[in-house]
């Protein structure tokens, strides 16, 4: 991968899961969505708490997207999205803050 010169779109998504499930699956998953303009992922928030309940935590991810050859729409990019989301609901349990 060389740099590109167009710019990258941030997008966060916060999931609610088990304390005891890994990061690293996570991010695992994350990266194997099938996402075509990923390019980072970095965890930015961690929490714990009553209000998420017993034995789950909150991590919020920053989702970096960016293609070689364009500037990404709004659309594509809660497309890519809408695949991570997706992929993780279907390999582990998961919840989405409302």
């Amino acid at each position: 991968y060389g740099f590109s010169r167009y710019p990258s779109v941030d997008r966060d998504i916060t999931v609610i899961v088990k304390e005891e499930l890994p990061v690293a699956d996570i991010l695992k998953i994350i990266f194997s969505s099938s996402a075509e303009f990923l390019e980072d992922v970095k965890l930015i928030d961690l929490f714990r708490g009553e209000r998420i309940g017993i034995g789950k935590k909150s991590l919020t991810f920053k989702l970096v997207f960016q293609s070689m050859e364009r500037t990404l729409n709004d659309e594509e990019v809660n497309i890519e999205t809408q695949k991570i989301a997706d992929n993780l609901m279907k390999k582990i349990e998961v919840e989405f803050p409302k």
